[in-house]
């Protein structure tokens, strides 16, 4: 990951996903600064599969 490139070309943001097991990584992200989306703002990921998809687009 080279953040240097991306804030060069105007990113503001970096995000990533992380598994609610995985508090290695939930750690490490928060001590190198990342906020926790979930535990500050609420937010949830959702995912849609095939199936819904298909009944979403009526098929």
């Amino acid at each position: 990951m080279n953040t240097s490139v991306a804030l060069e070309r105007g990113c503001s943001q970096l995000r990533l996903t992380v598994l609610d097991w995985n508090k290695g990584a939930m750690d490490l992200y928060k001590a190198l600064g990342a906020r926790d989306l979930t535990e500050a703002e609420g937010w949830h990921s959702f995912r849609f599969e095939e199936e819904a998809m298909r009944e979403l687009a009526g098929k």
